[in-house]
């Protein structure tokens, strides 16, 4: 079995280490133009942006030649409504060929910093409390369960939310700053981009805007100098059994 990820917190990270198989990151098999992906079974583990796939994954979907009897997709989100995402990868996937499928989802902490308070979100969630749903989520893909834990949404392409992703994205990080006080040049930021859309210019972070919103810069900054617009507090999050090297190894470009 062969698992394929995209993690900017771990989150994703976590739950594919959990799952098991063979571990590979999406960012990096861009990055080595990997796109022929064979085994019995294939697998997925993605945060849910924007009620959908982040870009670069879809992205990777559709250009990939993915040859697998069995192919899962597992969502994690903070528990707010994902609406047509499973709708969207179904149809993804019908689209690539698959047939024998499992799309789930699973709640997790959520990073979005505008929406989500971080100090209630680490305490109200954490890694332990998923066990059950993960043991299951493993079950059925050991015993090759097809299924999709959301009912098909029709005519999704009219709801308010579908393609908010792409009419925004280019311009998000705009909305970020930098706290000269704080940044020391580090360059974390830049090592745990999964899109390459941060330079350091005269040791301070430039952003490019192809920014994929994953918040990984923000959340692993050690001096909390990036800030978001409008974001609740400055509280970061990295799931606590990941280290900020497996994001690096994860994201670099």
């Amino acid at each position: 079995m062969k698992t394929l990820y995209f993690t900017g917190t771990g989150n994703s990270l976590y739950l594919a280490k959990q799952i098991g198989g063979e571990l590979f990151s999406i960012p990096q098999l861009i990055k080595d133009k990997t796109y022929n992906i064979e085994d019995d079974v294939v697998g997925f583990v993605v945060p849910c942006y924007y009620y959908t796939l982040p870009r670069l994954v879809e992205k990777y979907i559709r250009q990939a030649n993915i040859k697998a009897d069995y192919v899962f997709l597992i969502l994690n989100n903070g528990g707010g409504g994902i609406v047509a995402a499973m709708t969207i990868i179904e149809n993804l996937f019908k689209e690539k060929g698959f047939t024998h499928y499992y799309l789930n989802k699973i709640v997790m902490v959520d990073n979005f910093l505008p929406c989500y308070d971080m100090i209630y979100e680490k305490k109200v969630k954490n890694n332990q409390l998923l066990e059950p749903e993960i043991t299951k989520i493993k079950e059925d893909i050991h015993n090759k369960l097809e299924f999709n834990i959301d009912e098909p949404i029709k005519d999704y392409h009219n709801l308010p939310e579908y393609n908010l992703n792409e009419l925004h994205m280019d311009q998000i990080d705009e909305d970020y700053t930098i706290d000269l006080d704080s940044c020391n040049g580090c360059g974390i930021c830049v090592k745990v981009c999964p899109v390459g859309n941060i330079k350091l210019e005269n040791t301070i972070p430039n952003f490019f805007h192809y920014c994929e919103w994953c918040m990984s810069c923000i959340h692993n900054c050690p001096k909390r100098a990036i800030h978001i617009k409008n974001e609740i507090n400055d509280e970061r999050f990295i799931n606590s059994d990941i280290s900020l090297n497996e994001i690096i190894r994860s994201n670099e470009q």
